[in-house]
């Protein structure tokens, strides 16, 4: 493929999220920023996609007095094909950035050891609400936290394997590739 870093594996995933018994927004459309970012990355990374919610055995549960959305982490761990050089994670308003979320925390827990470059992007898209929150404090698995719209910069952030607090680029809407599903 063109533009394409041979031997490069990517991860773009879109982890499980719990959410309270009276949540309010749409959490069922929190996915559509991993896959963009995916979508993003797909020409010049070997892109793995991973969606919670599209995992066949994704579904609707209990857990800790909150809904848990998409597969377990060990249904997760299931979907991961191999050892990655990197990984994004998206964090959503709907993991409670500000604190450490149990569900996300597991998730990091099991992937950090399967890869080289562990970065969360917050994937924003206009329109959900926003939390301002120091997500590194709270996940220290994570190599980097990528705020804000990640597209336009995501690949940079891969390519020189950038840490610490890293603010997105605003893409140009247009240039945007469609979202990898």
């Amino acid at each position: 493929r063109k533009g394409y870093a041979p031997g490069m594996r990517v991860l773009v995933l879109h982890p499980p999220l719990s959410v309270a018994r009276d949540f309010i927004d749409y959490p069922q459309f929190s996915n559509l920023g991993a896959a963009q970012l995916a979508g993003a990355l797909k020409a010049e990374f070997d892109v793995h996609f991973v969606d919670a919610f599209a995992q066949p055995e994704a579904g609707a549960r209990w857990h800790n007095e909150r809904l848990l959305l998409g597969a377990s982490g060990a249904d997760l761990e299931a979907a991961l094909d191999a050892e990655y050089d990197a990984a994004i994670v998206a964090v959503t308003p709907f993991h409670r950035p500000g604190t450490r979320d149990d569900v996300l925390a597991a998730v990091l827990e099991t992937l950090r050891p399967r890869v080289n470059h562990l970065l969360l992007a917050d994937a924003y898209q206009s329109g959900q609400h926003y939390v301002e929150a120091d997500v590194l404090t709270h996940f220290p698995e994570a190599d980097g936290w990528l705020k804000y719209e990640a597209e336009a910069s995501v690949a940079d952030a891969l390519r020189e394997k950038r840490r610490g607090l890293l603010i997105g680029a605003r893409p140009r809407l247009d240039d945007l590739p469609m979202p990898a599903w």
